[in-house]
């Protein structure tokens, strides 16, 4: 009874506070199956997208079956004992003639056959594009899924522009997780005596443009100047063979070096593998890239979430969350894409941006010299962005479309 009693007093503590403990909510909705046969083991967006999303779907209470099909090296939150798992609870749900509620992957058109189980109620394809329009032969295999989830309404846009029915593609944006991307975040260790740093967070691919940049911040800052770049990627070893979208950025460094001799900024190149780029970016001033065209762009997020003003392209699928008010876009007119800056074919006529160099090196030198004024403008906008966009939210999103394809 005394036991019994001081529960009671528990649940109407909680009532009061408006603070209902956990067992007594009601649930938002039933527990899921969900699964996943997706690209895990990468740096790249396709395996921190699925990741997330999947880690934020078993946060909410549902059943996550995930296989990656590159393995799970230095992926977070899955590893292989967690996917043999996995694969065993899928025998057995086969087994039993029962299926998922949910099939959910990250990939392109010409994979979504192997991807998905013919008995899933719901079969949903995270799919992003960099140029625009898509690849119009991709249309073939626009009737696997239910629905083509796009991470912004730029990609949406370009999966129209190649006809696809506009009720087929649905736009749900990525996010971030900012328990761990805020501005507390622990700073990486940069050995630097410059005070101040740019941050550029990018794969080697010829659509990040590193070489423009470099370029771009070697003609706007001297060494005299207390400023350095700081560039996350990775660089090729002697005779390791690239796909035709990677650059090696080597002999660019090089070039540079003879160049701009004794007068060239210092530039500090970050390679290794980190635990987490959020102590990168919290080591950081600002975050710059040039990019020609982004699916989404969740370097800017990540940086505007750890609280850097973000100077970016005024094209592509980040104008989701960016804007004057929350950071610093640049003029970036279309123009047609090289062929190396398209990933799945050469699609005729496709396009990208041509970021402006001046306005790019104007607004480097205008956060440079005046930090605090720029960064405390954008702050609030900032944080009042980044809350919209989390993982959470777009696993909300997502359930309500299958719940709508139901």
């Amino acid at each position: 009874m005394e036991a019994e009693a001081r529960l009671r007093g528990l649940i109407f503590r909680a009532f009061q506070k408006n603070d209902v403990p956990r067992l007594y909510k009601t649930p938002r909705r039933r527990c899921m199956r969900i699964r996943s046969l997706s690209w895990g083991a990468a740096d790249l967006s396709w395996s921190v997208v699925i990741e997330e999303l999947l880690r934020a779907a078993e946060e909410l209470g549902h059943e996550v079956n995930f296989t990656s099909t590159n393995g799970t090296a230095n992926m977070q939150y899955w590893n292989d004992a967690k996917v043999a798992a996995s694969l065993a609870r899928e025998r057995n749900l086969l087994h039993s003639g029962d299926c998922y509620d949910l099939d959910l992957t990250f990939t392109v058109p010409p994979n979504y056959v192997q991807r998905f189980l013919k008995n899933s109620k719901v079969k949903l394809a995270i799919t992003d594009y960099e140029s625009t329009p898509v690849p119009p032969q991709w249309l073939q295999w626009m009737n696997i899924p239910h629905r083509i989830l796009a991470g912004s309404n730029w990609v949406k846009e370009a999966f129209v522009a190649s006809r696809f029915p506009e009720d087929k593609v649905a736009v749900v944006p990525h996010g971030v997780d900012t328990r761990i991307f805020n501005p507390g975040a622990t700073p990486y260790p940069i050995q630097t005596n410059k005070s101040f740093k740019f941050l550029c967070v990018a794969e080697p691919h010829y659509r990040k443009q590193l070489d423009v940049l470099l370029d771009l911040y070697c003609e706007t800052f001297t060494a005299a100047d207390d400023v350095c770049l700081v560039l996350k990627t990775k660089l090729f070893k002697n005779n390791e063979q690239r796909k035709p979208f990677e650059q090696d950025l080597r002999p660019i460094l090089a070039s540079l070096v003879r160049k701009f001799g004794p007068k060239i900024p210092e530039i500090k190149l970050i390679t290794a593998r980190l635990p987490s780029l959020a102590s990168l970016y919290a080591a950081c001033n600002a975050f710059v890239l040039m990019t020609v065209g982004e699916g989404f762009g969740i370097p800017f997020l990540e940086a505007m979430a750890c609280g850097l003003p973000t100077i970016a392209p005024r094209f592509g699928g980040q104008l989701d969350f960016m804007n004057d008010e929350n950071s610093i876009l640049c003029s970036a007119p279309e123009r047609l894409a090289r062929p190396v800056e398209q990933y799945w074919g050469q699609t005729p006529g496709s396009r990208v941006s041509n970021p402006d160099r001046n306005e790019f090196g104007d607004a480097m030198l205008r956060v440079y010299r005046n930090y605090d004024a720029v960064k405390t403008s954008l702050a609030k906008p900032m944080e009042q962005a980044v809350a919209k966009f989390t993982w959470t939210k777009a696993c909300d999103k997502i359930f309500k479309i299958a719940d709508e394809v139901k």
